[in-house]
């Protein structure tokens, strides 16, 4: 590695990085980062290498007969389809689905996908097509112990409330606050909702919010 010109942070140097060294089992695929992983996991759709390099191989490979063909080009058993299971990973496996009937404990998905009905407004898109999500979460009634974000009507706990984290999609839980005190070892952001330790001033990474803690930072000379 080298530094950058901001003379702060390490940049890789392709000049004195090692060449790529391929993995001794014939059975291995050799990531971009060397990791050495299953061949049988290249094109499977998940990040193994965790570079993406195991998945920026040709995985366009023609499926056959007794397969389902995604629309990221895997082949996973056609009896995958319509399960229920995002098996593709983007769930092409489950877009499309008719005749499916969720039952009284789930919730029915625009695209026909049945999850959890607690899973129905928890700030996670389930569904896969955001219909969990949508507009009716702004009727829910949350809990005397919830706080109700207005602006989807997501629920979340009341200690999440001015703690210095965005948990609601319109931030605001961090909305009219006030201003924390901060102990002596500790660094206090310019907007006064958060406090960190005061060795995460400065260490070229915005631990605050508002990036507070990284302006007005000595130069790091070589």
């Amino acid at each position: 590695e080298k530094l950058s010109t901001d003379q702060r942070t390490c940049i890789s140097d392709p000049v004195k990085e090692p060449p790529l060294q391929a993995c001794p089992n014939s059975w291995d695929f050799t990531c971009d980062n060397q990791r050495c992983i299953p061949k049988s996991w290249v094109c499977d759709g998940d990040n193994d290498c965790l570079d993406g390099s195991d998945e920026k191989q040709n995985c366009t490979q023609p499926c056959s007969d007794r397969d389902f063909k995604c629309a990221s080009g895997r082949c996973i058993p056609i009896g995958f389809k319509c399960d229920k299971d995002n098996d593709c990973g983007d769930f092409s496996d489950e877009a499309g689905c008719v005749n499916i009937t969720c039952s009284a404990t789930e919730f029915t998905c625009d695209n026909g996908r049945c999850i959890s009905m607690s899973w129905k407004c928890d700030s996670e898109n389930d569904c896969g097509d955001g219909s969990d999500e949508g507009d009716s979460c702004k009727d829910k009634t949350c809990s005397y112990f919830q706080f109700t974000c207005p602006g989807s009507g997501h629920c979340i706990p009341q200690s999440w409330v001015c703690d210095g984290d965005n948990d609601c999609i319109d931030q605001a839980d961090e909305k009219n606050c006030p201003p924390i005190v901060c102990t002596k070892n500790q660094f206090q952001c310019s907007d006064m909702k958060q406090c960190l330790h005061e060795s995460y001033h400065c260490d070229g990474m915005n631990d605050c919010q508002d990036g507070s803690d990284e302006k007005e930072c000595p130069q790091i000379t070589s």
